[in-house]
């Protein structure tokens, strides 16, 4: 349920090699931002050693899908582990949401702030999309393949359902 994103370094590099600089993770930060529904941990629930330091803005989370924010609960040994890992020098960051992974902090979780519930790709994504008259779901079937035209596009993905391969086409995007 940890709530993590690459580094820049990974993202970047993905963009180098594939000659696209749209998979750079400042191209991603938006998406990555606006797929969330952060809420603040609130005060006074877990331990005031325990206090999970965040940055907002890396964050973003303003009402999307998909649900994140720190458990009410830490562990107490967790305190300690963070104040020992400073003494060997690995410094506490403000999250792990910025592109940059090194150091210790509190990870976000994706739960629901007010149950403390998983939330998942299926609850955030999936069910709310289900309702969409314009969505099907080819479930027990592999994506085998995306298939593009010479302009580097995706115009469809191979499945293989029970031992059948067929292409989906689509003509606006292909979302994997």
């Amino acid at each position: 349920m940890a709530y993590l994103r690459g580094t820049k370094d990974s993202y970047d590099k993905w963009a180098q090699l594939v000659g696209d600089s749209g998979y750079t993770y400042e191209s991603w930060l938006p998406y990555f931002q606006k797929s969330l529904d952060f809420t603040a941990p609130p005060p006074g629930k877990r331990a005031a050693n325990a206090t999970p330091q965040y940055d907002v803005s890396s964050i973003g989370g303003a009402n999307g899908p998909l649900s994140v924010t720190f458990p009410n609960y830490a562990q107490s040994v967790a305190s300690w582990v963070q104040k020992g890992l400073q003494a060997l020098g690995i410094s506490p960051r403000n999250g792990f949401t910025s592109g940059a992974l090194i150091g210790s902090s509190y990870v976000l979780n994706t739960i629901q702030a007010n149950t403390q519930l998983r939330e998942s790709s299926e609850t955030g994504f999936l069910r709310p999309a289900l309702e969409r008259s314009n969505v099907v779901v080819f479930t027990d079937s592999l994506a085998k393949k995306v298939i593009f035209d010479s302009a580097k596009t995706a115009t469809g993905v191979l499945v293989e359902t029970a031992g059948k391969q067929y292409v989906l086409s689509a003509t606006n995007e292909i979302i994997v």
